[in-house]
């Protein structure tokens, strides 16, 4: 995550927009791991009228249908990424395959399994698909 490394405390900035991503649960961490913002794509207008057109890579923006799971997700976020809003990021950590840990140099990390299973390492246990704080 280079972009995250170098601007993270100095910029705020956002991921991918999460209702466009292939994996919805694992961009919403990696959001929330490298501290940024979540990003969502919308439209007012019913988004059946773009289907079978040159548009239809669009087909998820319809906003009544991610109104409620953003508010959701972005106050998860924010409760999480507001302890290190300002503070730079000095190391991302591979622990094993899809567990990762961030460092931040106020002292704060935050730890991000995205393997389908719980791992454990050190008596530390992570669930399936979660952030540890």
């Amino acid at each position: 995550p280079f972009y995250q490394l170098v601007v993270q405390g100095y910029v705020d900035y956002a991921g991918v927009p999460l209702n466009l991503a292939a994996d919805y649960g694992k961009e919403l961490l990696y959001s929330i791991a490298l501290g940024g913002g979540l990003h969502f794509k919308w439209a007012y207008e019913n988004t059946d009228l773009i289907s079978n057109t040159h548009y239809e890579r669009w087909y998820a923006v319809r906003y009544q249908d991610w109104l409620e799971q953003a508010a959701w997700d972005y106050a998860l976020a924010n409760e999480i990424t507001s302890h290190v809003r300002g503070a730079s990021i000095i190391d991302y950590i591979k622990i094993r395959d899809n567990w990762y840990i961030t460092l931040y140099d106020n002292g704060y990390s935050i730890g991000v399994n995205y393997d389908t299973h719980t791992v454990t390492l050190y008596s530390q246990t992570a669930a399936p698909v979660v952030y540890q704080f």
